[in-house]
């Protein structure tokens, strides 16, 4: 209650990207299952998925927030990303 006081804006977004039925925005985590691992940025997420990665879940429990396109994506790793359904299913299929 206090951050929607302190910071309305913010609920506003998380209530729009969540609620509003032109946009349907899902936050979802999607795990990382190919072997080896690769940059943010060569991974084609942001480019080829259309979704906005607000963070990575290491496999050691590090969370990274806004992550640089230099950050690395492992197996075992974890993505929190904002997008819509079928964007986030492709995601979860190529991650696989």
């Amino acid at each position: 209650m206090a951050q929607a006081v302190l910071r309305p804006a913010v609920l506003d977004f998380v209530d729009l990207a969540t609620h509003h039925r032109s946009v349907e925005l899902q936050l979802e985590e999607i795990p990382i299952g190919r072997p080896g691992s690769i940059s943010l940025a060569d991974s084609g997420v942001r480019d080829h998925v259309d979704v906005m990665v607000i963070a990575i879940r290491t496999s050691a429990g590090e969370t990274r927030f806004n992550p640089a396109p230099d950050e690395l994506l492992a197996q075992g790793d974890r993505l929190l990303v904002i997008g819509q359904a079928q964007s986030l299913k492709r995601l979860e299929h190529e991650l696989r």
